[in-house]
């Protein structure tokens, strides 16, 4: 599998980023202002950007507020000492968003090998929504001894929407026939959480902790693909009205996360010789179990919540002592679902991935440091794949590749 910045697979092309080089480099100006450069279709030169009808200008407006009350407690429980608070928070909030739509009029078909959906004039758009919601919290903590924690704690969550989901926008394309938009109605995500932490300072700056964790969601945004017919408009492949794939952000049903997490830090101070003395490690695992009753249509199977690798590492070995400090430091996680469906309507995920990452630095006095920094020591890549239909195969699509990075810096405090 070859690596560059940007490759397509199985073909292995090279794919720039058309968007830089159009803003950043623009070598063609007259045909992008022509609205003929990379980044082409009706209503999308610079002149007609200027003018006030490029058919994705938007603005959103968001007001909100929130009143908090909380109630702070403590005392002894047979002997061993607690501490908390309860408290709630009532938030009311209204969004608006407003900008051009645009909808297919008709298939530019006079080069069948890059045919064209044609728009219509960009009309304005208001759409306003509102909402409130109630969110309880309750946060305990237990010292059954003085190298003891314990820590216990519910509350309900809540999670806007991304701006860029709310916006009316409509984005067409011929090939594949699909079609983008937003939705201003989008509620928040809601979660209810459950946490319970232990934690053992067994010496100093040393720690040995376990946390199990529980999210109940609602209401999570996943884009949702419909079938989306356009009666007026012939489609001149199948001479039938033109029908596009439209993906669509929606507020989908009930989403799962479950999981623990272990962390260690010791520091060998006292334990080893000088100069050995500086040493410490810091280790992480963490464990997710995620589920989600949103199905992808091409597939028609759930996944896990976006995002969540179901295991992730972090280790680092540190040295401070004096004038130096300096860590190298792993990480790796599984591979996770990226988005429920791309732009083909295929569940997308990222391959599993790992990257060594190291720094250095030396403080000459209190105001001068020397600073080093590699950064994907061992030169790894990013891999997204994705699942066609009924198979379990990966199908890899893309990749990501970076390289190795080292910095040189100088630091000076007044």
């Amino acid at each position: 599998m070859s690596s560059s910045l940007g490759i397509n697979v199985p073909t292995g092309g090279m794919l720039p980023n058309y968007a830089f080089l159009q803003n950043a480099l623009e070598t063609r100006p007259d045909e992008v202002r022509a609205g003929k450069g990379f980044n082409t279709g009706s209503g999308r030169s610079i002149d007609e950007y200027n003018s006030g009808k490029f058919n994705e200008d938007l603005n959103h407006e968001d007001d909100g507020n929130a009143i908090y009350a909380m109630i702070a407690f403590g005392g002894e429980l047979e002997g061993t000492p607690y501490s908390g608070n309860i408290g709630v928070r009532h938030v009311s909030n209204s969004t608006g968003s407003n900008g051009e739509l645009t909808v297919p009029v008709s298939v530019d078909y006079s080069d069948p090998s890059d045919p064209t959906v044609i728009l219509s004039t960009p009309e304005y758009v208001d759409i306003y929504h509102d909402y409130t919601r109630t969110l309880p919290s309750l946060n305990l903590r237990f010292d059954p001894t003085d190298e003891l924690i314990v820590r216990f704690s519910v509350a309900k969550v809540m999670s806007r929407p991304r701006y860029l989901d709310l916006s009316p926008r409509l984005t067409v394309q011929a090939r594949p026939r699909t079609m983008r938009g937003g939705n201003g109605k989008l509620d928040p995500t809601l979660g209810t959480q459950v946490d319970l932490a232990v934690e053992w300072y067994f010496a100093d700056y040393s720690l040995l902790s376990l946390g199990l964790f529980s999210k109940d969601i609602e209401s999570f945004v996943q884009p949702e693909q419909t079938l989306t017919p356009f009666p007026g408009v012939l489609d001149p492949e199948t001479q039938q009205p033109l029908v596009l794939n439209a993906f669509r952000p929606l507020n989908t049903g009930k989403s799962g996360i479950a999981g623990m997490e272990v962390s260690f830090q010791r520091t060998f101070a006292g334990i080893l010789p000088a100069p050995f003395d500086g040493l410490g490690v810091i280790a992480n695992w963490t464990y997710i179990d995620s589920s989600s009753d949103f199905q992808n249509d091409n597939t028609a199977q759930a996944y896990g919540v976006p995002g969540l690798s179901e295991h992730t590492i972090n280790l680092s070995v540190f040295y401070e002592k004096g004038p130096w400090n300096g860590r190298l430091s792993f990480n790796s996680r599984d591979d996770f679902l990226d988005v429920i469906a791309d732009g083909q309507g295929n569940p997308s995920f990222i391959d599993k991935y790992s990257q060594w990452d190291a720094s250095l630095n030396y403080s000459v006095n209190d105001n001068f440091t020397v600073t080093l920094q590699a950064i994907n020591i061992t030169d790894e890549d990013i891999s997204h794949y994705n699942l066609l239909g009924q198979s379990t195969l990966s199908h890899y699509v893309n990749g990501a590749y970076s390289g190795r990075r080292s910095l040189v810096g100088i630091r000076w405090r007044l």
